[in-house]
């Protein structure tokens, strides 16, 4: 069982999912994960970059019992691994700019970020359950602002 991220890259079910800058209005949540697939899906790392302006950004989490389909603009999960494993990126839906969940879900972190600066938050290979979502939204205006979750999936 992949218990570490180094784990996952070597059973190659390591990945990370790129939100690019965007201009996200005040509240909007600028990236989803739900993890579709049958095993955890643990996140390492949100790596947010700061947009023009300084932000204070939320990471928060749906349990699978909150309803909602993710809706927004596809994000295609990168493989971490060179192996040709790669089995479980299928396993999650990616959005960006995503709108398909009305509340924010249960606050885990919060992450004040600068102008232009990047904040790396160490997510302590969250575990993200079959059917939950792990999200960050912006709370404050800035007109650009993106971020990378580091995650894999335990086999």
């Amino acid at each position: 069982m992949a218990l570490t991220l180094s784990d996952g890259i070597k059973d190659g079910n390591a990945y990370t999912w790129n939100f690019l800058s965007d201009d996200i209005d005040a509240g909007d949540t600028i990236g989803l994960i739900k993890n579709t697939g049958n095993t955890n899906l643990r996140i390492a790392e949100i790596n947010i970059n700061g947009g023009n302006a300084a932000s204070l950004y939320t990471i928060h989490t749906h349990d699978a019992t909150v309803a909602g389909t993710p809706a927004g603009t596809a994000v295609v999960a990168v493989s971490m691994s060179r192996s040709d494993n790669n089995k479980d990126v299928t396993s999650a839906s990616a959005k960006a700019d995503e709108t398909g969940y009305a509340s924010l879900g249960s606050v885990i972190e919060e992450a004040a970020v600068g102008a232009t600066t990047r904040v790396s938050v160490n997510m302590h290979n969250r575990v993200v359950a079959p059917g939950a979502t792990i999200a960050v939204d912006q709370e404050t205006e800035s007109t650009a602002g993106g971020m990378t979750i580091v995650g894999y999936f335990e086999n």
